[in-house]
């Protein structure tokens, strides 16, 4: 029963780091921008635009999702896919 609490914390912790890292990568943009002279603004800008299109979906689809496999693997899929496409675009 405890090893079910400490998951259940560490998967609300993991959703919530994932959608608050949107608003610090948001805030920290001209900086990074500066930080990356090589690089176009929009560029540096899709750091932020691409995760954010995919969570957008991932909030539409998730009802949908969620009834054809259960909540459980919803989460944890969205969570991987969101993870995947942050690391992708930050590549």
């Amino acid at each position: 029963m405890k090893q079910n609490k400490a998951i259940l914390k560490m998967a609300i912790l993991s959703g919530s780091i994932l959608v608050a890292t949107a608003a610090a990568i948001n805030a920290n943009i001209p900086g990074m921008a500066q930080a990356m002279p090589e690089q176009s603004l929009a560029m540096v800008e899709m750091l932020i635009t691409i995760p954010s299109l995919f969570l957008m979906v991932a909030v539409l689809t998730s009802d949908f999702i969620t009834r054809k496999i259960g909540y459980k693997q919803t989460i944890s899929y969205l969570l991987f896919m969101c993870s995947r496409i942050k690391i992708a675009v930050s590549i």
